[in-house]
């Protein structure tokens, strides 16, 4: 690549692919709203919001890029409202998304039914530019598709249908986990949400502005939904949450700032700077100095990395109580291919990572373990390469 394949050149495109998803998300709002400082504010929320900030700065998924596509296939249809070329837009978002998140990027369906649904917009459903972007969506989505069916046959669907989208949607669910994290982490902005929600619906003004207050609302609510009704609770699964929230908490305050309060523009400008200060604060605090100078785990995650290179898949690699393995993949060029649960131990020789303050407790419960060779000992992080279980009977 341009940048070879240094880690700056492996971040870079989720870093840009979350510029296109602000400044989309700009644009999304002046089309609703014709207030270019409300869509300014709109997408300085979302570059404030912790989790967007922290997985759109530093993370290697294409989280960002999800957002992005969903953003592009909402604004295309907003847009082609008045000009109606732009709907082909439509289907090269989810086509895109669906590329890069599979099912997630047809999230997108969601904003899109209750735009149409609250501003009584259906004809763009019958117009042959929107057919042509369904025809492109195809024409992105279905090759790969064939290709990897013809590569691998039925074992592509087992994995991909299978393993990745059913497994993952179905099972036992976990519903307090998203809103404590959306509390603990996505502040003030969660707080907000929360207080004006109340105040947007039992307004009795009705104007524009509350409107696309309620749209933002409601595409959030649903999106937020989905992700708790699903098994698989993954913290960066809900990015395509925040713009839409974002677009509500900026409008929602124009609203109630504007219409209902009778607030002077320069005040109402004046809390929403505060507002913006306030959370780029937490964000850059948290997301940026926190990661590099609380997190300094992230040091023995790319030594040990390094350390595993050479193994080349030869072993198995497990790790037990520990979430974060993307830096580990990254520069060991490998995947963790089983996490230790309920006392089982691989039978073959293995590569085992665990956090060093728990050193201790595996060492009372599991005598293999004790004859490994520590390959790597780090303030966070401890490497060992363990025989198998038929060595542990020539030690005795």
């Amino acid at each position: 690549g341009l940048f070879g394949s240094s880690e700056f050149a492996v971040r870079l495109p989720s870093a840009l692919l979350s510029v296109v998803a602000i400044v989309l998300l700009y644009f999304l709002t002046l089309e609703l709203t014709g207030n270019a400082w409300l869509a300014f504010f709109a997408s300085m929320i979302l570059l404030f919001t912790e989790p967007f900030f922290m997985f759109g700065s530093r993370s290697t998924r294409m989280d960002t890029g999800t957002v992005a596509a969903i953003l592009l296939a909402t604004f295309s249809l907003v847009r082609g409202v008045k000009r109606e070329r732009w709907l082909i837009g439509i289907g090269l978002g989810i086509g895109i998304g669906v590329m890069m998140k599979s099912v997630i990027g047809l999230l997108a369906i969601v904003p899109i039914v209750l735009f149409s649904a609250l501003f009584g917009h259906w004809t763009w459903m019958k117009n042959r530019f929107f057919k042509y972007g369904i025809y492109l969506m195809f024409f992105i989505v279905v090759p790969w598709h064939i290709y990897e069916s013809y590569r691998f046959g039925s074992a592509f669907w087992d994995v991909y249908l299978f393993g990745h989208i059913i497994n993952r949607a179905l099972g036992a669910m976990q519903t307090a986990h998203y809103f404590k994290n959306l509390w603990n982490y996505v502040q003030p902005w969660t707080a907000l949400s929360l207080a004006l929600i109340p105040l947007v619906m039992l307004s009795r003004t009705k104007d524009h502005a509350k409107t696309v207050a309620q749209f933002g609302l409601l595409s959030a609510t649903a999106i937020l939904l989905f992700f708790v009704l699903i098994k698989t609770k993954i913290w960066w699964y809900l990015l395509p949450v925040y713009p839409f929230m974002a677009l509500f908490i900026a409008t929602a305050l124009f609203h109630m700032g504007e219409h209902v309060l009778r607030f002077r523009l320069k005040y109402l400008t004046i809390i929403c700077g505060i507002l913006l200060v306030f959370g780029a604060k937490i964000t850059i605090t948290n997301g940026f100095v926190g990661v590099y100078q609380q997190n300094k785990y992230l040091d023995d995650q790319k030594n040990i990395g390094l350390l595993l290179w050479p193994n080349n898949n030869a072993e198995k690699i497990v790790i037990c109580c520990w979430d974060h393995q993307e830096s580990i993949k990254f520069y060991s060029e490998q995947s963790p291919t089983g996490v230790i649960q309920g006392g089982y131990i691989p039978a073959e020789p293995h590569y085992f990572i665990i956090p060093t303050r728990s050193l201790a407790e595996l060492y009372r419960t599991t005598i293999l373990y004790t004859i490994a060779d520590v390959v790597y000992g780090g303030q966070y992080l401890t490497l060992l390469h363990a025989p198998s279980p038929a060595m542990l009977l020539k030690s005795k």
